[in-house]
């Protein structure tokens, strides 16, 4: 996760500090985070990633850069 710059915006729940919220390996927009609420009733959303549905798209799998793990050894107690 990516985040970017913060941005006051009107909402419909009112005046905010957001920030976008990004995929860190495509970069492709996925949501944003809320940093302030101006109004004292919209205090509990501060700190908040809200996803877009539309936005994030599922994959099987994605490549982290990370080696693979190697398998369990087998253990063989019969010996």
């Amino acid at each position: 996760m990516y985040l970017h710059s913060m941005q006051d915006r009107v909402m419909l729940t009112g005046r905010h500090m957001v920030r976008d919220v990004s995929c860190k390996s495509c970069d492709a927009k996925l949501g944003w985070i809320y940093e302030f609420a101006t109004e004292e009733t919209q205090r509990y959303k501060e700190g908040r990633v809200i996803l877009e549905r539309a936005l994030v798209t599922e994959i099987e799998s994605f490549d982290d850069g990370l080696p693979s793990a190697a398998p369990p050894p087998i253990i063989d107690n019969n010996n």
